[in-house]
């Protein structure tokens, strides 16, 4: 597990003994019947983040019974601000207070000036910056597709379209008397 609350720099959990195929929990072909649940993590991210009671673990999660209390992890296993350990096969959760914010003051941080800018801000304008021109630029202001260019149409004025392919009002595909197919 990464992050700022990470216990981290340790292993948990404990290994099969022996670390061979003589071991309970070999299964063969180099496969392994784990020794910690993933219960175990998941009951110390759960109290983290505020589960504490045996009750709200069981229903967070439904597998928990299945283990003794302190086979699993406690937040305290694995974070630096954890709340809760295992004792005598009992869980026992700190008190957690948190400090109270700083009062707001009453009075803004900075004090207003007693005289006025030398350059206030203009107020803004009701035209616009640019009169517009009667003809089209010569190149386009939007950015080009990664798949082509952009253009009015692809057709030519005089241009006439042909459906074909299924009968249906909709052409799957046309054509632009010799240029090439499109598809809809």
């Amino acid at each position: 597990m990464v992050g700022g609350s990470v216990s981290g720099g340790k292993i948990l959990g404990t290994y099969p003994s022996p670390l061979s195929p003589e071991s309970d929990y070999w299964l063969g072909r180099g496969r392994w019947i784990p020794t910690t649940p993933w219960e175990a993590v998941f009951n110390s991210i759960s109290q983290w983040m505020g589960v504490h009671s045996d009750m709200d673990l069981d229903e967070v999660l439904p597998n928990r019974e299945s283990f003794s209390t302190c086979s699993l992890f406690s937040d305290k296993d694995l974070f630096v601000d954890g709340a809760c350990q295992c004792v005598e096969g009992a869980t026992i959760c700190d008190d957690i207070t948190y400090a109270p914010t700083v009062m707001p003051t009453e009075s803004p941080s900075d004090s207003p000036t007693k005289f006025p800018s030398s350059s206030p801000t203009p107020e803004p304008t009701k035209s616009p910056s640019e009169t517009p021109t009667d003809s089209p630029s010569m190149s386009p202001t939007a950015t080009l597709p990664d798949d082509g260019v952009l253009v009015g149409s692809i057709f030519d004025p005089d241009s006439q379209v042909d459906a074909f392919g299924c009968n249906s009002a909709k052409p799957e595909r046309a054509v632009d008397n010799d240029i090439n197919n499109f598809w809809w």
